[in-house]
């Protein structure tokens, strides 16, 4: 098992939030309060306040991913394990940083309308990603039957959400995870997507296909059997 875990730390009255990704809990635990990672080090002692178990490393790492840059994401994990009021250090380094600044000034000087059209192939490229990863987390949650229920994806115009439930009408609101896209793209195609508890078998499977307002498409193809490929 693959393991996405939450470490907490109290320093000087400030408290710090760690997300990170493991085959071995126990064992990143210690690295961590042994001082062993760099982003780290500085606030020791950490504690292990939640973590989430996925069957492949790849899950694992897009998980993280997704809380570690997606501010919904992280904050409805903080919502869930009740970190709601608390500010989040995520462990970014300083190389990190400086990096994300210069990935910004290079966009900065290109022309309006090879940006525009840049931008409209990124919005694509992360809806799409947005919208694989949230159905194949559904699956796995079907799986592991998280809750004794089923979960899917709704996608709506501007957001998708991963809903606990046997549909979207009836779901529990408590367990909602809502992540933003831009409002520029359209999707179409099947809106639901529930997947059977224990098999993670999809109750609905066809094309999503997403559009913008530039002519640019993106589809994504759910078979019978749950794969799910963009």
């Amino acid at each position: 098992m693959y393991y996405v875990y939450t470490l907490i730390s109290k320093l000087k009255n400030k408290t710090e939030i760690y997300i990170g990704s493991t085959n071995d809990l126990r064992r990143r635990l210690r690295d961590h309060n042994n001082g062993k990672e760099r982003s780290t080090k500085r606030y020791r002692t950490w504690n292990l306040i939640y973590y989430e178990a996925y069957i492949t490393e790849s899950l694992a790492r897009l998980r993280e991913k997704r809380l570690k840059h997606h501010g919904n994401a992280m904050k409805e994990l903080k919502k869930r394990i009740g970190l709601s009021e608390w500010k989040s250090g995520a462990g970014f380094t300083l190389l990190e940083v400086l990096l994300s600044i210069a990935a910004i000034a290079i966009i900065a000087v290109i022309s309006i309308p090879i940006y525009q059209s840049f931008q409209v192939r990124n919005d694509l490229d992360i809806a799409t990603m947005e919208i694989a990863q949230t159905l194949r987390r559904a699956q796995v949650l079907s799986q592991a039957v998280d809750g004794d229920t089923s979960w899917g994806v709704s996608l709506a115009s501007g957001n998708i959400t991963l809903f606990k439930g046997v549909s979207y009408a009836t779901r529990d609101t408590n367990f909602d995870e809502v992540f933003d896209v831009s409002t520029n793209i359209t999707p179409s195609g099947p809106s639901e997507i529930v997947f059977v508890k224990f098999t993670g078998l999809p109750q609905t499977t066809g094309t999503i296909m997403l559009s913008s307002n530039m002519n640019e498409t993106r589809n994504i193809v759910i078979n019978q059997k749950g794969m799910v490929n963009y």
